[in-house]
């Protein structure tokens, strides 16, 4: 049961977080900045929160406290903010009698954290007064806040018709200085909660608006759209009557999807099927939704091969400890007796620091390198284990048997219809966290022709990825043209 409870506490950091988060901001509206220069603050500091407390090992250790009733008398956190939404999360699940006090050193040992709060604190007090004045038009101004993103853009979109923006904090560092000025600013906001988060939203706000003031854009695009930085973009685009529109990435595993979109601010949002035009559309009343599939997945025509792609995760919350020690013995034994057969895909942070390499185990043969695009490889595939990555259901959509390293148990509760529909087919236990049982998966499905589980699992993704390819880009590009 150990193993399943990382699960069901990442489910319930989440749950909780959607309501906790509410309350918080409700509460101490006197206490926070959240409106300036007439943009509403409200949901990009709700996503900025997200992000930072799902990220936070206080409040990861107090939730395996709470699951695994072993609550602590005293739990720490780093400023007022973390410590007003603990006791939010402690009132909403009823626990009494426990000290949540500030311990100013968890920040003292984030350097890089303390060197950005230095850098935001400097770049407040300048304001950037020479904007382009440039008429020249551009259609879309693509924001990559991944440099993953820039050639997907690419991919879609002819290369004149495009402005790629991405974050170069460096670059915008020597625009303040050549084109600024020095204000002393008298914002008076400093006693507030959120002042950090003020500070960053400030001069990203400045940094936005100058790069929205190189062209004359019809529409501003994005991938994923849960990032804080979208929201401030959206809203800016708003400002200057710029449309917003995001392109879904990632597909969602989980029952309930994660707050940020719960929270999105885009005008359009491009899904990749009728499943996810449902379940945003549920939350999201002012974002208009569209269904055009998957544009960079590519078919598979080869069914015959037997060859397995192993995804190994970054580490979290439900890629830790027990959970991942049984996952690396189940790659050790496919790497025993299935070598040729299997290559690894690495998060690009593993890669760097996974013990799996300190040792030189394995072969360079066996990696898929980070920069190899995922959905030129996927095709080359019979076989695709993994966890909660997105990118098995993107493999099942064009015909890879997936192997899901999850707990059966709690599974209604816990994932998406599609992931529910897909738990078990034929003999064979798609979702499983048990050694034995996945080894014999693996021998069962390596030795027949699985060419009727393929037709049926693309079958059940059919309302999770409509289209893919040259069909899904086509209908993108159409529906763009028409809002453009």
């Amino acid at each position: 049961m150990k193993n399943k409870k990382n699960f069901i506490i990442y489910d319930k950091i989440n749950r909780d977080l959607c309501i906790v988060l509410n309350r918080f901001i409700e509460n101490n509206k006197k206490n926070l900045v959240l409106k300036f220069n007439q943009i509403n603050l409200v949901s990009e500091y709700k996503n900025y929160l997200y992000t930072k407390i799902v990220q936070n090992i206080q409040f990861n250790n107090f939730y395996f406290d709470l699951i695994n009733n072993d609550l602590k008398k005293d739990y720490y956190v780093a400023n007022t903010e973390e410590k007003e939404i603990l006791e939010e999360i402690c009132k909403l699940n009823k626990i009494k009698n426990i000290n949540i006090s500030i311990n100013i050193l968890f920040l003292l040992n984030k350097t890089n954290f303390i060197l950005i709060k230095i850098f935001f604190y400097l770049l407040t007090f300048f304001s950037l007064e020479n904007l382009n004045t440039t008429k020249e038009k551009k259609k879309f101004f693509c924001f990559s806040n991944h440099k993953k993103y820039n050639n997907f853009f690419l991919k879609l979109f002819k290369k004149k018709t495009v402005y790629i923006f991405e974050q170069n904090y460096f670059k915008f560092f020597f625009n303040l200085i050549l084109k600024s000025k020095f204000l002393l600013r008298n914002i008076n906001q400093k006693n507030k909660i959120n002042y950090f988060f003020f500070q960053r939203h400030f001069v990203k706000l400045n940094f936005f608006e100058y790069e929205l003031s190189k062209y004359d854009f019809n529409s501003i695009i994005y991938f994923e759209g849960d990032s804080p930085d979208h929201t401030l973009i959206s809203y800016i685009g708003k400002k200057k009557g710029i449309k917003s529109l995001c392109i879904q990435w990632g597909g969602i595993l989980w029952n309930k999807p994660k707050l940020p979109f719960q929270n999105l601010s885009c005008d359009y949002f491009f899904c990749w099927g009728k499943n996810y035009v449902n379940k945003f559309k549920k939350y999201n009343k002012r974002t208009i939704f569209f269904n055009v599939g998957n544009p960079f997945l590519e078919k598979k025509k080869n069914f015959s091969n037997k060859k397995i792609i192993f995804l190994i995760p970054q580490k979290s919350i439900l890629f830790v400890n027990e959970i991942k020690k049984k996952y690396f013995e189940f790659l050790y034994w496919l790497l025993k007796n299935y070598k040729s057969l299997i290559q690894i895909r690495c998060h690009p942070i593993e890669l760097e620091n996974n013990e799996l390499f300190k040792n030189n185990s394995i072969s360079k043969n066996n990696l898929i390198m980070p920069g190899e695009n995922i959905y030129k490889v996927l095709k080359n595939f019979s076989i695709i284990i993994g966890s909660v990555s997105s990118v098995m259901l993107e493999a099942s959509k064009i015909g890879l048997i997936p192997i899901f390293y999850l707990p059966r148990s709690n599974s209604i509760y816990l994932w998406s219809n599609t992931l529910y529909k897909l738990k078990k087919l034929n003999k064979v236990n798609l979702f499983c966290d048990d050694l034995n049982l996945l080894k014999k998966n693996i021998t069962y499905l390596l030795n027949r022709n699985n060419y009727k589980e393929v037709l049926k699992i693309k079958k059940i993704l059919n309302n999770e990825i409509s289209l893919i390819g040259k069909d899904s880009k086509k209908k993108i590009l159409n529906k763009i043209n028409l809002i453009s």
